[in-house]
């Protein structure tokens, strides 16, 4: 693209096709790019001085060997910025969820399930699209902000789904039935039970079968939306076997 480019910013079509004899044809390729450089801000900016890498893919000869330099190319990729409801989950739980964490639960839960509600049920959590009381309040005045089990505190995601009182015993009841079935305990913390990070030790075997538990007790949760119901865990029990 440094081809479009002269000295005082980018060339005007008339100067590119005496420079490299394009047909009147092109003109309209050359407004897309035109306009996509312009929605960038990058329409008056000369690109970058060539890299190393830059060279590398034109055929001519660099400094280094290829393989090496494609290596360091992919070392000086910034990562990925991390997604609002990212940033959401960290402030709501009160620590940091690494951006590798995310890719791996959202595979770890297509590996888990082939039912279709707990897939969405994990993609509504994840993306925090369930309609909670502090959301409800500022969309209907005169709705209640606060949790409509515990009526205590305000209900955003974590706390209708992890940190309500009446929850407490529910998820340990959750905690037993996964020891149970693995012979070893997972700590409860919502990273582990709500997003499906879990933690290293778990095999590939174990955080399948741990993942497919938890989905199924997130969605009879769910199910009893704006009651003050728990969930019974007969019914969990239930939700696990039938979606095996």
């Amino acid at each position: 693209i440094t081809h479009l480019y002269g000295a005082n910013g980018l060339l005007a079509f008339p100067d590119l096709q005496s420079q490299y004899h394009l047909p009147n044809s092109e003109i309209f390729t050359y407004l897309r790019i035109k306009h996509i450089l312009g929605a960038t801000g990058k329409e008056r900016t000369p690109t970058q001085p060539q890299n190393h890498f830059d060279l590398l893919c034109q055929g001519q000869k660099t400094p280094k060997k290829p393989l090496s330099l494609c290596y360091h190319r992919l070392l000086d990729i910034d990562r990925p910025a991390k997604q609002s409801y990212m940033l959401k989950w960290e402030k709501e739980l009160n620590c940091e969820l690494e951006n590798g964490k995310w890719i791996g639960t959202m595979t770890l839960v297509k590996r888990a399930t082939k039912c279709l509600d707990h897939v969405e049920a994990a993609y509504k959590m994840w993306m925090q699209w369930y309609y909670m009381p502090h959301r409800l309040a500022q969309i209907y005045p005169g709705v209640q902000y606060r949790c409509w089990r515990c009526s205590q505190q305000g209900g955003n995601t974590s706390h209708i789904f992890w940190y309500c009182p009446a929850l407490s015993q529910y998820w340990q009841h959750i905690q037993d039935i996964i020891k149970s079935k693995l012979g070893k305990q997972l700590p409860l913390k919502p990273e582990h039970y709500l997003l499906h990070m879990l933690p290293r030790d778990f095999t590939a075997y174990e955080a399948v079968l741990t993942t497919h538990i938890t989905l199924a007790a997130k969605t009879c949760i769910a199910a009893l939306w704006k009651t003050t119901t728990v969930p019974d865990i007969k019914t969990v029990l239930a939700k696990i076997s039938l979606t095996q």
